[in-house]
C-alpha cells in the first residue's frame, strides 16, 4: 500500500500527462471522491464528457448524491443527449433508496427522446466478425449459440 506521498504523487502524475479518467478511476477504487474532485479542479484544461461520466460513476459507486448530481448536470451541459448520465444518476437514486428521483430521471430521459445504445459485443471465428447485440435473435446460428451457452453452464454448474 503506498504512502500518501507516493500516491499523491501517482494520482499527479496521471492527471497531468493527459491521463485523467486513469486517475480517475485509481480514486474510484478507494473512494476519493474530494481528491478526484481536486484532480478535475487542476487539470490544465477544461474536463470533457468522459471524466465526468468517470466521476459521475464514482458517485454511483459510493453514493454520493449531491456529487453525482453536479456531475451530471455538468456533463450534460456539455453532452445533453448521452445516455450515460441519466442512466448512472437515475441509478444512484435508486440505488439510493430514492426511487421517485430514479423515476423522474427515467422519465426526462423519454421525455428528451434520448436513448440507451444496446450492448453489442463482437467476435472472431474463421475470418469472419460477428456482431451481437442485446435482445437479437436474428443471427443465423442463434439456435446452435443458445444450445452451446446453456452447455457451457450446465458445465460451470458442475
Amino acid at each position: 500500500m503506498p504512502d500518501s506521498v507516493s500516491w499523491n504523487g501517482l494520482i499527479f502524475g496521471l492527471a497531468s500527462n493527459g491521463h485523467v479518467s486513469s486517475a480517475l478511476s485509481a480514486l474510484k477504487i478507494r473512494g476519493r471522491l474530494e481528491e478526484a474532485m481536486n484532480v478535475i479542479e487542476t487539470i490544465p484544461f477544461k474536463p470533457d464528457v468522459l471524466i465526468y461520466k468517470t466521476l459521475l460513476s464514482v458517485c454511483k459507486l459510493h453514493g454520493n448524491i449531491p456529487l453525482g448530481e453536479q456531475m451530471a448536470r455538468q456533463g450534460l451541459e456539455l453532452d445533453h443527449s448521452n445516455p450515460a448520465f441519466y442512466v448512472l444518476l437515475a441509478n444512484l437514486y435508486d440505488d439510493s433508496g430514492r426511487s421517485k428521483l430514479g423515476e423522474k430521471t427515467w422519465r426526462l430521459m423519454r421525455e428528451r427522446r434520448v436513448r440507451k445504445n444496446p450492448g453489442q459485443s463482437w467476435m472472431e471465428t474463421r475470418n469472419t466478425v460477428h456482431l451481437f447485440t442485446t435482445g437479437d435473435t436474428s443471427h443465423p446460428q442463434i439456435g446452435n449459440i443458445h444450445e452451446k451457452i446453456e452447455s457451457l453452464i450446465t458445465q460451470f454448474r458442475n
